[in-house]
């Protein structure tokens, strides 16, 4: 981690120089991202799948007639865990997004450029629309691997849960809520 940001003031001090292509150097890194979160997405869902029909097929996912505990024990309960820790989760977002929004909007006087301010409305975007998916993804399968088979895969579902959560109702709804703040409109149409 400290390497890659003293790599990052390296770079940023000396090493824009040497690239003759920024939007190449760009494009070449967004492609990176995109495999990295492709594989990430897979893995966890490999990862989920194998862990549910392993359980299905050994019985685990239900609690015995002997009245033993099953090794792996999600219930309605976690399921509605899930959809009380997304709801917590845009809330702490909209809280971060509120408490910082002084810093987000402030420019040196007669310094910097408008381009990196926000608005309010952007504010509410960044609230609603910030995904929450490959690092924790990765986190959780280390710890599913790590942990005993009942946490990691309580801890697995819960990650996979909220992201799939966040891709669905955050992603499918992230536009309306662009077009009914007016953050689609082009500046001719803005002005006009």
């Amino acid at each position: 981690m400290i390497a890659t940001v003293v790599c990052a003031f390296v770079y940023a001090a000396r090493g824009r120089t040497l690239v003759t292509h920024p939007e190449f150097m760009e494009n070449v890194w967004h492609w990176i991202e995109f495999i990295g979160n492709t594989l990430i997405f897979f893995l966890s869902g490999a990862f989920i799948g194998k862990d549910i029909v392993e359980a299905f097929e050994e019985g685990h996912l239900h609690e015995g007639a002997d009245g033993n505990v099953a090794d792996i024990d999600l219930s309605g309960a976690d399921v509605g865990w899930l959809f009380v820790l997304f709801i917590l989760m845009i809330l702490v977002r909209a809280l971060m997004m509120l408490v910082f929004f002084p810093v987000l909007t402030w420019r040196p006087r007669g310094r910097g450029s408008d381009t990196y301010l926000i608005d309010r409305n952007d504010a509410i975007v960044c609230a609603w629309g910030g995904l929450r998916g490959p690092v924790g993804l990765a986190l959780a399968i280390q710890m599913n691997e790590e942990l005993p088979l009942n946490e990691g895969a309580r801890v697995l579902f819960m990650i996979g849960g909220i992201a799939l959560l966040t891709l669905v109702v955050n992603g499918l709804t992230s536009a309306r809520l662009m077009r009914y703040l007016g953050l689609t409109r082009t500046p001719a149409a803005i002005t006009s």
